[in-house]
């Protein structure tokens, strides 16, 4: 009986080299396929000023995608936090996890130092979706 060893590893080749081709086409085309997350760790963070004092204790409303103010209703905004001091902490307002866009801050709450009622806006534009603005609201009478 005659045994052709040479056609058989040329078989074994073959189906090796198809192997190969088709791993590699399958991550080729898994590394272009896939859409990466993006990164969403901007951070819009700054104090509450009122007359050059900082004003802790005020509610700080967040609106995503806008570039007008949109008004007083705090039921527009998509986020809110209580501003604190500067003194106990390194941003008294801050707002994270953001990404690349246009961005409203609306402020408003009571300021003791003054015994009145003080609120303002401010519009803000992150460029980058690790950027970092540190910007302070005024807020007025």
């Amino acid at each position: 009986m005659y045994f052709d060893s040479s056609s058989r590893n040329k078989s074994k080749i073959k189906r090796l080299k198809l192997q190969i081709s088709l791993l590699f086409f399958t991550l080729l085309i898994g590394l272009f396929a896939c859409n990466k997350p993006e990164l969403k760790n901007a951070v819009i963070k700054g104090r509450v000023v009122h007359h050059e004092w900082e004003v802790a204790g005020v509610n700080v409303y967040l609106k995503k995608n806008v570039t007008e103010f949109p008004g007083y209703d705090i039921s527009l905004y998509d986020d809110s936090v209580k501003a604190k001091s500067s003194v106990r902490s390194e941003a008294p307002f801050a707002f994270r996890g953001l990404e690349a866009g246009d961005y409203y801050i609306y402020a408003y709450g009571y300021d003791s130092l003054f015994n009145m009622t003080v609120r303002g806006a401010q519009y803000y534009h992150i460029s980058d979706n690790l950027e970092i603005v540190n910007k302070d609201i005024t807020v007025s009478e």
